[in-house]
């Protein structure tokens, strides 16, 4: 089970917000924190400062987001150094 969202939930810091997680967790998600809205077909969301993934190859996109500030082409060369085959499609 991809657990990041659940904890960041159960820590309340997810309260009220668009969220998502790995498909097959997405139920087991959202049943104990009906105040979330849980997404699917999204392998990424980002709500303020808050970013869930979907599954592995969603929480490498994921760490690589940030990376789009700080600038931007940092994102491509950061993926090469991982020897992660990057979409360039972080937005």
């Amino acid at each position: 089970m991809h657990r990041d969202a659940f904890v960041l939930a159960q820590a309340g810091l997810l309260a009220g917000r668009t969220v998502t997680t790995h498909g097959e967790d997405q139920a087991k998600l959202a049943w104990p924190f009906p105040d979330l809205r849980v997404v699917s077909g999204q392998p990424r969301v980002e709500e303020d400062h808050i970013v869930t993934s979907g599954g592995i190859g969603a929480g490498i996109d994921m760490s690589l987001h940030p990376v789009l500030r700080v600038p931007p082409e940092l994102a491509a060369d950061t993926a090469r150094h991982m020897e992660y085959r990057w979409e360039g499609n972080l937005a």
